[in-house]
């Protein structure tokens, strides 16, 4: 029998790995356009196109950041971004295909990257930072009960507390 609310947060999750996999492929490729050009100038030129100031808090990072790169960081950076879109990619096409596999595979990744994003959390405390690792814990919670409650179904009614409830 299907949990109608099981899929619905499933493909939910599924689709936002997704969309995370689709936002690290146009900047993988965003890196790679830089290669062989000024960094600087580029970055500037875009933040202009889409009508941001150069001289605002996150562009300005972003032309600095830009200023130490070079074509080697440049492909290194692509190249990083591009795998962890194959690897969302690939926890998103699972979940929306309701593979079991898809669910213990997306707790170890969500998990293995909680270290890192408490480290940047407590290094450089950012909204977007939290609300990162709001989301990533949610996720990592749900997923996590649904399938020990999956595994467990004697536990359905109290799954937190490890037991069922007595009629």
């Amino acid at each position: 029998m299907t949990d109608p609310k099981r899929e619905t947060w499933l493909m939910v999750i599924g689709v936002g790995k997704l969309l995370k996999a689709a936002t690290l492929v146009v900047l993988g490729v965003a890196f790679l356009t830089l290669v062989g050009e000024s960094p600087t100038e580029r970055v500037t030129k875009w933040a202009e196109d889409v009508g941001l100031r150069p001289g605002s808090g996150v562009v300005h990072r972003a032309i600095v950041t830009a200023a130490g790169l070079d074509a080697h960081k440049l492909k290194l950076l692509a190249a990083a971004l591009f795998l962890y879109a194959v690897l969302f990619t690939i926890e998103g096409g699972g979940l929306l295909a309701k593979k079991r596999w898809a669910e213990y595979f997306t707790i170890v990744i969500t998990g293995s990257f909680l270290p890192i994003e408490i480290y940047e959390l407590v290094h450089r405390a950012s909204v977007g930072k939290v609300v990162a690792l709001v989301l990533n814990l949610t996720v990592l919670g749900y997923l996590a009960w649904h399938v020990r409650r999956e595994k467990h179904p004697a536990h359905r009614s109290m799954p937190f507390l490890g037991y069922a409830r007595r009629p």
